[in-house]
C-alpha cells in the first residue's frame, strides 16, 4: 500500500508539472501563429500529455504539432511528438504520406526515461494535404491530417478509425487512476476496396530508346517499385537494352500484399562502345637483308637493305680484314631502304693474288631503340693495284 501511495504521488507531480510545460508551449506556438500569419487552430483532444499508467505494456505516441487539420504556409515546420511507456522506449518514428522525416532530438521528460518528447524539423516537399504518423516502441501508432498552403480536402473527409489517442480525463474520487479517453484515427479503410494500375507505355521499344512506366494505386498503405517506396502515383522513364519486367508490390490496410507486373519488350541490341586493344609493344630491332659488299676503285662499300615500321635510327657496317680485327663505318640510306656505308675498306697490294679474306655483317636500330643485326658473311678478295 505504502508503494502504492508513493506511485500515485510521483505520477500526480508529473501530472502537474507536465500540463504547466504544454501550456507554456501552447502560448509559444500561439504566439509564433499570430506573428507568421498562419491560420488559428484549436487545440484536439489528442493534444495533453496522458499519465504514466502502472499497467501501460505498450507505448502510447500522439502528436503535439502540428493540430490535426492544421494549415500552415509552405516553409519548416517543426514536428513535436510525445511517447510514453514505462518498459522504455527505443525511437520515435514519423513519416509524412508515407515518406520518412528525419528523427530529430529527443528530450527525456522524467529519470527513468518512460516519458519523451521529440522535436523535428521538417520542410514540406510542396503544397497540399498530408497524413502525419507516429510512432514508438512497439504500440500503434498515432495520425494528424493538415495542410500546407492552400488545401480544400483537408477538413472535409475525417480519418478512419484506427489508433486511439490517449487523452486526460477526470479523476474520479477514491480511484488510483484516471480514465484515458481514446481518439480513433487512421489513414486508410480496411473494409474499402485497394483498386491498382501498372502499366508501360509504349509496351515494346528499340534498343536505346525509352518507355515510361506508370502507377495508380488508391487505397493502400504503401506502393513499392522493384523494392523501392515510390507515392502512390507516378510515372517513371527506363530505358532498358534488353527484355524487362517490373513489379508493383502494394501493401493494403489489412497489411496483405498484392503484385502487379508489366513487361517491357526491347528489339536489337544497345551499342556497346568498345575500346580498341593497345598494338602490342614493338621490342624487335629493324630486318636487314640482301647484305653484300660492292666492289669499287679497289674498295669494298658494305650494303644492305634495312626496313622496320617504326622507322630506321641508324646502320653500320661492320668488318674484319684478314683478322686484323672488327672496325665499323656508319651507313647512309641512299633511297629505297637501301643502305651503303660512308667509305670503303682499301685492298690495293697486288694484282692477280688472292692475298686475303673480309668478315663482315650490319648492324641497326629502329627509332624506339630496338638493335638488330644479320649473320656474319666471308668474302676472299684478290689484291688490285692501285
Amino acid at each position: 500500500m505504502v508503494e502504492k501511495i508513493k506511485f500515485l504521488q510521483h505520477r500526480n507531480t508529473l501530472r502537474v508539472l507536465l500540463t504547466l510545460a504544454a501550456l507554456v508551449l501552447a502560448a509559444v506556438l500561439f504566439s509564433s501563429c499570430e506573428n507568421s500569419g498562419a491560420q488559428p487552430f484549436a487545440k484536439t483532444s489528442g493534444s495533453s500529455l496522458p499519465p504514466l499508467s502502472g499497467n501501460l505494456s505498450a507505448s502510447d505516441v500522439w502528436i503535439e504539432f502540428p493540430p490535426d487539420r492544421g494549415e500552415f504556409p509552405l516553409e519548416p515546420l517543426t514536428i513535436v511528438v510525445y511517447a510514453a511507456n514505462t518498459g522504455g522506449i527505443g525511437a520515435i518514428n514519423v513519416r509524412a504520406n508515407g515518406q520518412e522525416i528525419p528523427q530529430g532530438p529527443i528530450t527525456p521528460l522524467n529519470q527513468d526515461g518512460t516519458l519523451l518528447r521529440m522535436d523535428s524539423i521538417w520542410m514540406p516537399p510542396a503544397e497540399g494535404e498530408y497524413i502525419l504518423e507516429a510512432r514508438a516502441g512497439g504500440g500503434s501508432p498515432a495520425y494528424i491530417r493538415f495542410c500546407i498552403g492552400s488545401c480544400q480536402t483537408a477538413t472535409d473527409t475525417p480519418i478512419a478509425s484506427e489508433t486511439p489517442t490517449p487523452t486526460l480525463g477526470t479523476p474520479t474520487p477514491g480511484t488510483e487512476t484516471p480514465t484515458l479517453t481514446p481518439t480513433v484515427t487512421s489513414t486508410t479503410d480496411a473494409s474499402q476496396p485497394v483498386t491498382i494500375d501498372f502499366w508501360v507505355d509504349p509496351p515494346y521499344i528499340n534498343a536505346s530508346e525509352c518507355a515510361s512506366l506508370n502507377w495508380h494505386v488508391v487505397g493502400a498503405q504503401t506502393v513499392y517499385l522493384d523494392g523501392s517506396l515510390v507515392p502512390s502515383t507516378g510515372t517513371e522513364s527506363v530505358c532498358p537494352c534488353k527484355n524487362t519486367t517490373y513489379n508493383l508490390n502494394v501493401v493494403k490496410p489489412d497489411n496483405t500484399t498484392e503484385d502487379r507486373w508489366a513487361s517491357l519488350e526491347v528489339y536489337g541490341s544497345c551499342d556497346v562502345e568498345t575500346e580498341e586493344p593497345p598494338a602490342p609493344e614493338d621490342t624487335t630491332g629493324p630486318d636487314i637483308n640482301s647484305t653484300n659488299l660492292i666492289w669499287e676503285s679497289c674498295e669494298f662499300f658494305g650494303q644492305a637493305s634495312v626496313s622496320d615500321a617504326s622507322g630506321v635510327s641508324w646502320t653500320k657496317f661492320y668488318f674484319n680484314l684478314n683478322d686484323q680485327g672488327w672496325g665499323s663505318i656508319w651507313m647512309s640510306e641512299v633511297g629505297g631502304g637501301t643502305w651503303i656505308s660512308d667509305a670503303g675498306i682499301s685492298v690495293s697490294d697486288g694484282m692477280g693474288t688472292p692475298i686475303g679474306t673480309i668478315e663482315y655483317y650490319m648492324e641497326a636500330s629502329d627509332t624506339l631503340g630496338n638493335p638488330n643485326q644479320s649473320s656474319i658473311q666471308t668474302h676472299d678478295y684478290m689484291s688490285c693495284s692501285g
